[in-house]
This record gives structure tokens, sequence and C-alpha cells, in this order.
């Protein structure tokens, strides 16, 4: 599988991963080149983006992620888009399902599993910890819609 550029200029990227469903068929390699899973893919480079590393994620029934692990400097938000599973921070498990949401802050081991009988697809964002210094910082503005319906 791969990224498709859809639209793009200096100021965004517009991208299409292709059906979530088949989310399945990206692999994921290490810094080696070697295969390090699959169902993973990563859109920073993708997307251009300059604060936020995002990636989209499919885990089949049975299937877990293939380590705990934390972050020293960023806060992860796990979102929840179809199946059931398990989610564990620290000592705590607790279920997940489509809906879901999970912010798990740095220095915290975490890790999901799949529990359900259909796929768990899942976005992932991670961005620096207390970054976030006005989340209002939005303006409105007068652009003629060019929608074509």
């Amino acid at each position: 599988m791969s990224i498709k550029t859809i639209s793009e200029q200096n100021n965004y990227t517009a991208i299409d991963l292709g059906n979530l469903a088949d989310l399945g068929n990206y692999e994921h390699k290490g810094p080696d080149g070697k295969l390090f899973c699959t169902g993973k893919v990563f859109l920073k480079d993708a997307i251009k983006s300059t604060g936020s590393q995002i990636s989209y994620n499919l885990l089949l029934p049975g299937q877990g992620a293939p380590f705990f692990h934390s972050h020293t400097q960023n806060e992860e938000v796990y979102c929840f888009i179809s199946g059931n599973g398990e989610y564990q921070v620290g000592e705590t498990v607790f279920p997940i399902k489509e809906g879901s949401v999970v912010r798990v802050g740095t220095n915290t081991s975490h890790s999901l599993k799949n529990t359900g009988s259909a796929p768990l697809i899942f976005l992932c964002i991670q961005n620096k910890e207390g970054s976030l210094s006005d989340e209002r910082d939005g303006v409105i503005e007068q652009t003629e819609p060019k929608f074509s319906k």
C-alpha cells in the first residue's frame, strides 16, 4: 500500500491512505530496514507535520501491540474507530471500543490488545506534553465556499 497525495501547497497537504479496512497491508520498518510490524502507517512525513506524529493502526483479533512503551517528552492520544479491546496503563487494564479515547502522559508504560472478533482500528496522535498554549487561537475567515455541491 502507498499513501497518495490528493492536494498540496506550501501551507497544507492532503493525502489518501485508502480504505481503513486495508490498513493491515501497510508495513512499518525499523531504522535497520527490517519489517517491524504490519497494520501501522505514520503520517508525519507524508503530511509534512511540524508539531505532531500521527499514525493509523489496525490490530487483528487476538493481536496486541508488539511491546509496552512510554515517551519522555510526548503524550499520546488514542482514538478508537472500530473494534474492541483492552488497554493497559501501568498495572491498570480497562476496555476500549469504537468511540473510546485514551490520553497517556509522559513516562507512563502502556500497551493495548484486540480482544474482539473484528479488527481494532485506531488513530494515535503524539504531541509534546504541555505544548498547547491557547486552544482558542482560531480565526473565523470570510472565504467564499467553492464546494461542488
